[in-house]
C-alpha cells in the first residue's frame, strides 16, 4: 500500500490482532483489486469540523423488527440483476455501497481524490442511489469492506483452521444479505485451502437472500433466522465458524438471546463486526458524533454486558476479545471487532 493512512491501518491490524501474515497476504484479495484505495486522502481538521456539524443534525430512526420488507426489496434488486445477467459479479454488491462519499480510517474522514465536494456542503448528506453495479464494485466503501473482511475475519478463520487441521468446515454468516461476504470468503478459502471441504450457510430473514443463494453453487445454502424469534434459530453444525457484519445492530431488544444461542452451538470461532459505542471515546469529535448516532438508532447497547454475563453464568471458559476495526462510514465510526470462542 502506497497510501500513508492505509499503511497505518494495515500496521494497526498486524500489531493489534494475534496472528502474523505477510503484508502481501493482507492486501492481496482473491478475485478483487483494492488499488483504488491508493487514491484517497485524509480530510483536514477544518473540513472535518464542518462536516461533523452537518451530519450531527441528521435525524435517524431507531432500528426495529419491521424491516423485513425493506431488506427483501433491497436484496431483491441484487437478485434481479444477478438473474437477468446470469452472473454474480459485479451484481452482488449491495445497492447502498458508495451512496455517501466519505468513509473513515483510523478515526479520520477520508475521501476519493477525484471527489468534488458540493458547493452547498450540506448536500453531502444526500444519498446517491441507483449507482451502476460496476461503480459499486469499484467504490471506496466496497474496497474497504473487502480489505477489512480479509484481515479481520478471513485471516483469523484461516489461522484457527490451520492450527486445528480441520478438513470439513462450516461457515455461517448472520444477516448474509446479498451474500457478498460469503462469496468472497469462498474465493479466499479456495485459494488458501483448495483441498478442504467448506460449506457456506447464509442466515437471514430475507427471501431475496435465499433466492440469491440458489445462484451461487452447491457449496452455498440458506437458513431462515429471525433474531426476535428464538424458535427460528437453526442448528449449527460441528466445526463451525460464525461471523456478522453490521447485522446484529438490527436487534432493538437485548442481544443476549442470540449471543447465548451462538455460545451454546460451541463454534470454533465467532467474529462480530458491529457498531458498539462502548469502544469509542467521548474525547474525540468523530467518536462523540458516532456515539450519538448509535444511541439514536439503539445499536447494541448491551452487547458487551451480554457476552460477559454468558461467560460468568454459563461458559466460564469463554474467550472474548474486542478491538476497534479502524474502519467506518460517513455517519459512523466504531465498527468494533468482537472475537470470541468457547475454549
Amino acid at each position: 500500500m502506497k497510501n500513508k493512512i492505509l499503511r497505518e491501518l494495515i500496521i494497526y491490524w498486524e500489531k493489534s490482532f494475534n496472528y502474523k501474515f505477510p503484508n502481501k497476504e493482507r492486501i492481496s484479495i482473491p478475485g478483487f483489486n483494492v488499488n483504488n484505495l491508493d487514491k484517497i486522502y485524509e480530510l483536514d481538521l477544518e473540513e472535518t469540523e464542518k462536516i461533523l456539524r452537518i451530519i450531527s443534525q441528521v435525524k435517524h430512526n431507531k432500528v426495529d423488527n419491521k424491516s423485513v420488507a425493506k431488506w427483501n426489496k433491497g436484496w431483491g434488486q441484487n437478485y434481479i440483476d444477478i438473474s437477468d445477467n446470469k452472473i454474480i459479479e459485479p451484481y452482488i454488491v449491495p445497492y447502498y455501497f458508495g451512496k455517501y462519499p466519505l468513509s473513515r480510517i483510523m478515526g479520520k474522514f477520508i475521501a476519493p481524490k477525484s471527489y468534488k465536494f458540493p458547493i452547498e456542503l450540506k448536500n453531502i448528506v444526500k444519498a446517491k442511489w441507483d449507482i451502476p453495479a460496476i461503480e459499486r464494485w469499484h467504490s471506496i466503501e466496497h474496497s474497504l469492506v473487502r480489505l477489512m473482511m480479509q484481515n479481520l475475519v478471513y485471516l483469523p478463520f484461516l489461522k484457527t483452521i490451520l492450527e486445528t487441521d480441520l478438513k470439513e468446515i462450516n461457515f455461517y454468516e448472520l444477516g448474509a444479505g446479498t451474500n457478498h461476504n460469503l462469496y468472497f470468503l469462498k474465493k479466499f478459502i479456495d485459494y488458501h485451502l483448495p483441498n478442504n471441504k467448506a460449506n457456506y450457510i447464509a442466515l437471514d430473514w430475507s427471501d431475496s437472500t435465499k433466492e440469491i443463494v440458489k445462484n451461487m453453487g452447491q457449496n452455498f445454502s440458506y437458513k431462515y433466522i429471525n433474531y426476535y424469534k428464538p424458535e427460528t434459530f437453526p442448528l449449527i453444525k460441528e466445526n463451525s465458524f460464525i461471523f456478522s457484519l453490521a447485522s446484529l445492530e438490527q436487534i432493538n431488544i437485548s442481544s443476549e438471546t442470540i449471543l447465548n444461542f451462538i455460545a451454546e452451538s460451541t463454534p470454533k470461532l465467532v467474529i462480530n463486526i458491529e457498531p458498539i459505542s462502548q469502544t469509542l471515546s467521548i474525547n474525540s469529535l468523530l467518536d462523540k458524533q458516532s456515539i450519538a448516532y448509535m444511541e439514536s438508532r439503539n445499536y447494541l447497547p448491551d452487547f458487551i454486558s451480554s457476552i460477559l454475563k454468558i461467560k460468568m453464568n454459563k461458559f466460564n471458559s469463554l474467550y472474548f476479545d474486542i478491538s476497534r476495526s479502524g474502519v467506518g462510514s460517513q455517519f459512523i465510526d466504531g465498527y468494533s471487532v468482537a472475537k470470541w470462542s468457547i475454549l
